[in-house]
């Protein structure tokens, strides 16, 4: 009987390790699925940092005040009149010439959804009034939307030091 003793302790560990292999080989698999499913999640949509990025030149880049009829074709109608074009300054209150300009734009993506996606914009925004130049970092949060087929900005939040 002794003899048989390390035959039976041999066997018990074979059938220990095969069953600790198939354990292994489930969870391996289990990983490599949710790993998939993450990646396809995280679909980002290039286009619309594009517009975002369209928009925040069109918004940002100007001599006077900016452009309403170059803003209006990145963003939605309801937004596009929460935005200031200067329009409703008063007679006599002149500011002087303000110019504005936007370097070291970069765009960030997050979080996204079919036909959306939240883009963050940081940049500097040079402004100059009556020759005299400042400069303020920027940071946009944009969300962006595919309306009728075209990537526009829905909502946005501005944070300017």
């Amino acid at each position: 009987m002794r003899r048989y003793i390390p035959i039976i302790i041999l066997i018990l560990l074979v059938i220990f390790l095969i069953i600790k292999l198939e354990d292994k080989d489930g969870s391996l698999k289990q990983l490599k699925s949710e790993v998939n499913e993450l990646n396809d999640s995280k679909t980002i949509y290039y286009e619309a940092g594009d517009i975002a990025q369209e928009f925040i030149n069109a918004y940002f880049i100007y001599d006077i005040r900016p452009d309403k009829e170059k803003v209006k074709e990145y963003i939605v109608d309801e937004k596009l009149n929460e935005l200031d074009f200067g329009e409703d300054k008063k007679d006599g209150e002149d500011l002087g010439d303000i110019y504005s300009d936007v370097k070291r734009l970069d765009i960030y993506y997050g979080d996204s959804s079919v036909d959306k996606q939240k883009i963050l914009g940081i940049f500097t925004n040079e402004i100059t009034l009556n020759n005299v130049e400042s400069e303020v970092q920027t940071f946009l949060e944009l969300d962006m939307e595919k309306v009728k087929g075209e990537w526009k900005v829905v909502d946005l939040q501005l944070y300017q030091m």
